[in-house]
């Protein structure tokens, strides 16, 4: 883990669960990405909920990347 990762997870979250997993017993199979950029701030919502539509998970995890 890079070095002050965990000092800023502390300093935004709370009640944090701590999970370490060898690096190769660690599996990405199944997970999907998406990288979506929009236009229009707008189109946000309804472009997230067809992603959702589509997907048959029953569990997501969102990311907003701010620069």
């Amino acid at each position: 883990m890079p070095p002050g990762t965990l000092e800023i997870k502390r300093k935004f979250m709370n009640k944090t669960v701590r999970i370490l997993v060898k690096r190769d017993e660690l599996t990405l199979e199944g997970i999907k990405q998406f990288y979506v950029n929009f236009d229009k701030e707008e189109w946000k919502l309804e472009t997230l909920c067809d992603l959702r539509d589509t997907s048959h998970h029953a569990e997501y995890h969102l990311c907003e990347h701010l620069a």
